[in-house]
């Protein structure tokens, strides 16, 4: 659907193979008619291009390395382990470790909403981007402590600890382009770790609201914009009263699907949230649920009125519903179709043909 970020060769491609299989199955089964021993046939070829399909895109994480010892926690990931609180972000560009986004148990750019998602690409390039100063980005989305490679001052920030290439027991590897292959770093490689202190909580009030259209192109509004605090909203989602960002703010409970807070402000007032804007994300405020507003492009966020509010930021997984439920319907399809069978196989025979045909005499 989204033919500008993916090109419409992608889309058209995704839909010939997605054509293909399901073909293919249909056929099996249509086959299977005549011949039970063709949707054998019919399923094994499938097997195989699934097959194909799954070793051409692993082609460029090709490595004579076991993965294991190259994604295995290092002192510098131990280090961060022990240091980031929850809600705060790494980012862990410059590592081998932003292939990674969950196993490790820490919240990175990387894996805005999951790896390689379409906002944490375009989040990471524009952090990356030569000439611009991505502190503001990395404020607002919370991130709180930063790797680079090397042992350079990173203004704003306060180095932690410095980890150095072991030539016989490397820690640190990184992806060669030319060989298609992961090798170990230098021996004079250094990673620092560094804390930002101006990284902003994961629930804040804005300073100010302002419109936008809910695109990337708000990256970099952001970018330019001094002000880590004032968010971009769609124009129809702005209101005529000024918000101040002041207030009480309190954060009580926190899960990777829940969010709770206590805010007391004397005005309305605009509540982000740097969690991703995501379908299934829901904000219940003072008991009254709501649908959170896009905030940024790739936030969430709503309004408070005067008082005090208890603000609660609740996600429903649609897919995992949808399929539960989808899978409950088919079961009960099949339980009352074989309990059909039953009852018209019961009706049709005696019981004492019943007993023959369930337990038949030796001869």
């Amino acid at each position: 659907i989204d033919k500008g970020n993916f090109g419409l060769k992608s889309v058209i491609g995704s839909f010939a193979i997605s054509f293909v299989v399901i073909s293919a199955t249909y056929l099996s089964f249509y086959l299977a008619k005549g011949r039970s021993r063709n949707i054998r046939y019919v399923l094994i070829l499938l097997l195989l291009l699934e097959s194909i399909l799954n070793n051409s895109s692993k082609f460029y994480n090709n490595s004579k390395i076991n993965p294991k010892v190259i994604f295995k926690p290092n002192k510098l990931i131990k280090t961060l382990q022990s240091e980031v609180k929850p809600m705060e972000r790494v980012n862990l560009l410059a590592t081998s470790y932003n292939y990674t986004t969950d196993y490790l148990d820490l919240e990175q750019t990387a894996g805005y909403i999951s790896l390689a998602s379409i906002y944490g690409v375009r989040i990471n390039e524009a952090i990356t981007r030569p000439g611009s100063d991505p502190a503001n980005l990395m404020d607002l989305i919370g991130v709180r402590y930063l790797v680079q490679k090397g042992e350079e001052i990173v203004p704003g920030s306060e180095k932690i600890q410095s980890f150095y290439q072991n030539p016989k027991l490397p820690d640190f590897y990184k992806f060669d382009y030319r060989t298609f292959a992961w090798r170990p770093e230098t021996s004079n490689a250094t990673y620092s770790i560094y804390k930002r202190p101006s990284a902003l909580a994961r629930l804040f009030l804005a300073s100010s609201v302002s419109n936008a259209i809910q695109d990337e192109s708000v990256l970099n509004k952001i970018l330019e914009n001094s002000d880590s605090k004032r968010i971009f909203l769609d124009v129809k989602d702005v209101r005529d009263n000024q918000v101040s960002g002041l207030g009480n703010l309190e954060i009580l409970e926190y899960k990777r699907n829940y969010i709770k807070a206590e805010a007391d402000v004397t005005n309305t007032e605009y509540l982000a949230n740097s969690t991703a804007f995501y379908p299934g994300w829901f904000v219940r405020v003072n008991g009254k649920w709501r649908l959170p507003t896009q905030t940024n492009w790739f936030m969430m966020g709503t309004y408070l009125t005067k008082g005090s509010n208890t603000v609660e930021f609740i996600y429903f997984p649609f897919g995992m519903m949808i399929g539960t439920t989808y899978g409950l319907v088919i079961l009960t399809f099949f339980l009352r179709r074989k309990t059909k069978i039953i009852s018209n196989w019961n009706n049709d025979i005696s019981y004492g043909d019943a007993d023959e045909i369930m337990f038949p005499r030796k001869k």
